[in-house]
Order: structure tokens, then C-alpha cells, then sequence
């Protein structure tokens, strides 16, 4: 359930802060929503047709009594909250731990880039005659053009 969507996954987006809209958000962006909203609607449906067989039903829908729909509805319904809760709280630790990888990771790259800068301006005669010498007329036009 990868998103293409960079913006998707933005805490920012939810007015206030407001944890549970930023869930629902989620789940919205994951297109998770069509999975809950066909279990939801299955458990309405199956509630109805529980309650439709404890009245009094034509005889050839008799047979229909025999199976658990009040069980089945149950079963979607929690199926629903066990994947809502479970998305949410999975999703959350994901991100989380992608930060603090990433965030490792890009420090590591900056103090390895800055080594490898500094070595290479005290190694290179040419850069650092480029760098000591006075005002190129390349340097002059660069500055001129600054001002």
C-alpha cells in the first residue's frame, strides 16, 4: 500500500492538529479506505439481513436463518478497527524510524562531504593558487556583478 504521492503522508496538513483527522487522512491517502468501507458497508448489510430474518420471512428464505449473521457482522466490524488501529500505529513507527535513518544517514554524507572538500582544497595546487591568487578578471566581473 505504497504511496506516490509525496504529499500524502504531510503531518502538517491537518487544521489544529488533530491526531485522529491525520488518521483518517492517512487511511484516506493509502486508499486503505475502500478496504474499510466495504467491510463497513458488509457489516451494515449483514446487520440488516439479521434483523430482516428474526421477523417474519417468506418460507424459501428460511434456509437464510441458519447462517451467523450477527457473527459475520461482528467479525467485520472488528476486522475494521483491528486494521484501522493496526495501519495507524504500524504507519506511524515506519516513518518514525525511516527520520531517524535517513537522518543518520544524510549527516554521515554531510561530514564525509565535508572531509572530502577540505582535502581536496589543501591537496590541489591548482585550486588553492586559484583560490590565493588575486582578483581574476573573471573574479572582477563576478563581483561587479554581485554589487
Amino acid at each position: 500500500m505504497s504511496s506516490q504521492n509525496p504529499r500524502e503522508h504531510d503531518q502538517s496538513s491537518a487544521p489544529g492538529g488533530y491526531r485522529w483527522l491525520r488518521a483518517v487522512q492517512t487511511i484516506y491517502h493509502l486508499k486503505l479506505w475502500r478496504v474499510l468501507l466495504t467491510l463497513i458497508l458488509l457489516t451494515i448489510v449483514f446487520y440488516i439481513i439479521s434483523f430482516w430474518l428474526k421477523t417474519k420471512v417468506p418460507p424459501p428464505f428460511d434456509l437464510l436463518r441458519y447462517i451467523p449473521w450477527d457473527s459475520l457482522a461482528g467479525s467485520c466490524l472488528s476486522v475494521v478497527v483491528i486494521g484501522f488501529v493496526y495501519e495507524w500505529v504500524v504507519r506511524n513507527e515506519t516513518e518514525q524510524k525511516l527520520h531517524e535513518v535517513l537522518g543518520q544517514h544524510f549527516q554521515n554524507q554531510v561530514s564525509a562531504i565535508d572531509t572530502q572538500i577540505s582535502k581536496a582544497m589543501l591537496t590541489t595546487p591548482e585550486l588553492m593558487k586559484s583560490v590565493l591568487a588575486p582578483a581574476s578578471p573573471r573574479r572582477q566581473r563576478w563581483k561587479n556583478t554581485m554589487n
